[in-house]
C-alpha cells in the first residue's frame, strides 16, 4: 500500500486511511522528527494543529520528536487498535510527497534523525499492542538546522491537518 499525497491522489489518500481505519477502536498518531531540523519538524506542527481541536476521546496523539521509544509506556496503555506513524522520509520524491506505507515495505526507505530505527519500533509496538501500524512518509526538502517549514511543507501541512480533521471527524474549537 503506497499512496502520494498530491491534488489528484488526495482522496485516495483519504479513501486508503478510512478504509484501514474502518474496524478501528482507538487510533493513536504519532509523530516523529526533529522541529530544530526544518521540515523534519512537520509532523511536530501537525500535531500542534490537531491539538487545537476537540478531537474524539478514542484518538489519541503523540509527538515523539526524535525519541519514539520514550512514550512506549504512554502508548501501550492508552491500547490502540491502530497506530498511525507520521515521520519524514528520504523517498525520492519531489518535496511534499507523502506516501502511506505498509510497515512491511519501510525496510528501503531512510529515517535519519532518530536514535532507534523505525522498524524496532514498529516490531515492539505490534508486540505489545498488537494493534495496526501504517507510516505516513513525507518527503522534506531541508533538514539543515532551522525550524521554519518550506513552501512545499507548509501546504503538505495544510493538506494533512485538513485530512485528519476530516478522518477523525473533527469539530472546530
Amino acid at each position: 500500500m503506497v499512496e502520494t499525497l498530491e491534488e489528484n491522489s488526495l482522496l485516495t489518500l483519504e479513501k486508503k486511511l478510512q478504509e484501514w481505519l474502518e474496524d478501528a477502536k482507538k487510533e493513536a498518531v504519532l509523530v516523529i522528527g526533529n522541529p530544530l531540523r526544518s521540515d523534519d519538524g512537520v509532523g511536530s506542527l501537525l500535531i500542534q494543529e490537531l491539538g487545537q481541536y476537540d478531537l474524539p476521546k478514542n484518538v489519541k496523539l503523540f509527538n515523539c520528536e526524535i525519541v519514539p521509544e520514550n512514550f512506549t509506556r504512554l502508548i501501550k496503555k492508552f491500547k490502540p487498535t491502530h497506530v498511525i506513524l507520521v515521520d519524514s522520509a528520504q523517498l525520492n520524491e519531489k518535496p511534499g510527497t507523502v506516501k502511506l506505507v505498509s510497515p512491511t515495505k519501510i525496510g528501503g526507505i531512510a529515517f535519519s534523525t532518530h536514535t532507534l530505527p523505525l522498524t524496532f519500533l514498529i516490531r515492539y509496538l505490534k508486540e505489545v499492542s498488537k494493534a495496526k501500524i501504517v507510516l505516513l512518509a513525507i518527503q522534506p526538502k531541508n533538514i539543515d538546522f532551522g525550524s521554519k517549514l518550506t513552501p512545499e511543507l507548509k501546504d503538505t501541512l495544510n493538506k494533512l491537518t485538513l485530512l485528519m480533521k476530516k478522518i477523525f471527524q473533527v469539530k472546530n474549537p
